[in-house]
């Protein structure tokens, strides 16, 4: 429990906490503080995801689900020939990914801090860019789910990490590289498939006023969601084995469409419209699609992977938009934030607190075990 208390704890110290060039532009000096260029220019995030991968790069294969499972598949690696290396019943990528690091060692830790590289690299990269909600952006990332899976799927971790290289290529307007990206994404987890709506959608220009048929036709996507997945379901098991014999259940995952409607009516209700930039309402445009997933997820857990790839982008779009705040609601703003973040640092340390007493964690992530423990 305790290194995921470090995670936060020290995250939230080097939000006060930044690096400055002097005049001469060559020596460089910490300071310390709460000014405005601290804000804008803090290493929280950059300390969050370097302790982030260490935990990740770290672990014990008792850590996560599906670790065990993923050791086992690599050191099968160990006697097969490049030419049967498709056959391997797996992702082709990853097949490849797994042959290509046992020519060089069958230390299974090595491979995962590789593969914790590829994971973690691009997301601090992106999440970089814009640090002046930095702890608020942290905790939120902390308490979502594509955080603790990726203590688990190592496949899929690596697949959500190339979207976020996706994701510079369509905010740079690069359709071929993204297109590549997406493929390569798909050859490391089959679901990245779903990569393939972030062009359109962040380049679709939906506002407030849109909101009249775009509210309707998620709630038409909720009532009839049954249907809708079956059909889904059934028109991608023609591409792959995943999606066959897909049985509908009851996850009773409504608790999380609810937090993602809120997050949706915060990202319209808050900023003015009129300062927002192609990001922000990209941004924005993913989080709606990331709530028309989720109508799904009550049926069945896929629906819940398939929206990793776009969760993933719910941190920075919440914290976007505070940016470009209408003056109006500038207190609502100032308080709705501060009220989240304690909210969600609450929530991820009694959620710790109570898999730690009772044993019971998601994906087997709590207590965390060191590789050599």
């Amino acid at each position: 429990m305790v290194p995921y208390i470090l995670l936060i704890f020290l995250s939230f110290i080097f939000c006060f906490v930044s690096i400055k060039k002097e005049t001469n532009e060559r020596n460089r000096v910490i300071i310390i503080g709460d000014t405005n260029y601290i804000k804008n220019n803090n290493l929280a995030i950059p300390i969050y995801f370097f302790i982030y991968f260490l935990l990740l790069s770290l672990r014990h294969t008792s850590v996560g689900n599906d670790t065990l499972g993923y050791q086992k598949l690599f050191l099968e690696f160990s006697s097969i020939n490049f030419s049967n290396v498709f056959s391997v019943d797996t992702d082709p990528l990853y097949a490849l990914l797994n042959w290509t690091v046992m020519q060089f060692t069958d230390n299974f830790q090595v491979f995962l801090v590789i593969c914790s590289v590829i994971t973690v690299f691009p997301l601090a990269y992106v999440y970089s860019k814009d640090r002046e909600y930095s702890f608020f952006k942290i905790i939120l990332f902390s308490t979502l789910t594509p955080y603790v899976m990726m203590f688990s799927g190592v496949r899929q971790s690596i697949a959500i990490s190339i979207g976020m290289i996706a994701y510079i290529f369509v905010k740079n307007k690069k359709l071929i590289f993204f297109i590549l990206a997406v493929i390569v994404a798909t050859g490391f987890h089959h679901s990245a498939f779903v990569l393939l709506f972030m062009y359109p959608l962040y380049h679709t220009t939906f506002k407030k006023k849109d909101l009249i048929y775009i509210v309707p036709i998620i709630l038409g996507i909720f009532i009839f969601n049954k249907p809708i997945f079956s059909y889904l379901t059934n028109f991608l098991s023609r591409f792959s084995d995943e999606y066959t014999d897909v049985t509908i259940t009851d996850t009773g995952a409504i608790g999380s469409l609810v937090l993602f409607i809120a997050f949706a009516v915060f990202c319209y209700v808050i900023p003015d419209e009129e300062k927002m930039n192609r990001e922000c309402i990209g941004l924005r445009n993913l989080l709606l699609f990331s709530v028309i997933l989720q109508c799904f997820t009550p049926l069945h857990s896929l629906a819940m992977r398939l929206n990793y790839y776009y969760i993933i982008f719910i941190p920075m779009i919440v914290t976007n938009v505070l940016t470009v705040q209408r003056a109006a609601y500038r207190q609502i703003a100032l308080w709705g934030s501060r009220i989240m973040t304690l909210f969600f640092t609450f929530d991820f340390l009694y959620t710790l607190y109570t898999s730690y007493t009772t044993g019971i964690s998601t994906l087997n992530t709590i207590p965390y075990k060191f590789f050599w423990q």
